[in-house]
């Protein structure tokens, strides 16, 4: 009896200790890969507002918000772009949760629906029209319960 305590005291510790392991690895793994798509997102407002200024040919000064911060499809409330069309999108609800290609690239047409989810906003700040508060929200589900990463940052207008 007491050598079959032993035992079992002696295999439960390296199953638990990689257990947790297991559990860390997804996480880790997880944050990784939703602080990344944030990251994309700011990147994505960053291209789009570049975008509208390259594009403007006259009265240019107050374009380089075009779409964002007005238009059917803005980022007053919540929006989302895809990579891959560089569109922008409006959400109504909740923005969809992207999906991953095969070739390893995170869009939201075509591929595997994946648990990451990510909404933009864009506010003013300080009520000028010179500076915006761009802010990507990253959720997910997994198996060990829900997970977010919030990324902010300020963006100017630089045209002036």
């Amino acid at each position: 009896m007491v050598a079959i305590t032993v035992l079992v005291m002696i295999i439960t510790g390296p199953v638990t200790l990689a257990a947790n392991s297991l559990k860390a690895a997804s996480t880790a793994r997880n944050n990784f890969i939703a602080a990344n798509l944030a990251q994309e997102g700011i990147e994505l407002i960053r291209l789009y507002r570049t975008n509208n200024v390259i594009q403007c040919t006259s009265n240019c000064d107050n374009v380089w918000m075009k779409d964002i911060r007005n238009g059917a499809d803005n980022c007053n409330g919540s929006c989302y772009i895809d990579a891959k069309t560089f569109t922008l999108q409006h959400c109504s609800g909740q923005c969809p949760f992207l999906n991953i290609d095969s070739n390893g690239f995170y869009g939201y047409s075509g591929g595997t629906v994946t648990a990451f989810r990510r909404t933009i906003s864009v506010q003013n700040v300080g009520g000028t029209s010179d500076a915006f508060r761009v802010v990507v929200t990253m959720n997910w589900n997994e198996r060990f319960g829900n997970q977010t990463i919030v990324l902010e940052e300020i963006i100017h207008n630089w045209i002036q």
